[in-house]
């Protein structure tokens, strides 16, 4: 186990022992397309008291858009993976000026950085103990 420092946007850092069980990135490495310039970093680690610890990362390269970070803290996998899955994180979107006229626009690159995220999630949980039936 390692000591392990995360970062949480408007609070303080979360620090705990633990260890990282799987990690994933929603960016778009090839071409170009909403999910190139707008990510979510995300990680899962395992605590040594038991518990399990999500970091999700929001990136971002739009002038006047700033990176947030959350932590969750979950007592089971199954609960750290419900979290994982319904979580719909918020995007600050300061890339379009104000006004109805980008709101069609806006809507399309939100939906396509939603759907890259539930992706990343995707690649993760791939990457975790499989469920046992």
């Amino acid at each position: 186990m390692e000591k392990i420092k995360l970062p949480r946007t408007g609070d303080r850092p979360v620090e705990f022992l633990g260890r990282l069980i799987a990690e994933a990135s929603s960016q778009q490495r090839e071409g170009n397309g909403p999910c190139k310039n707008r990510y979510h970093e995300l990680a899962l680690y395992g605590t040594e008291s038991g518990k399990y610890v999500i970091a999700i990362g929001y990136r971002t390269h739009w002038q006047g858009e700033l990176p947030e970070d959350e932590v969750f803290v979950e007592d089971s996998i199954a609960s750290a993976v419900e979290t994982l899955r319904t979580t719909i994180p918020e995007l600050p979107l300061y890339g379009f000026p104000p006004g109805q006229h980008y709101d069609e626009r806006r809507a399309h690159v939100m939906g396509a950085v939603r759907k890259c995220y539930e992706h990343a999630v995707g690649k993760l949980l791939a990457n975790v103990k499989p469920e046992q039936l």
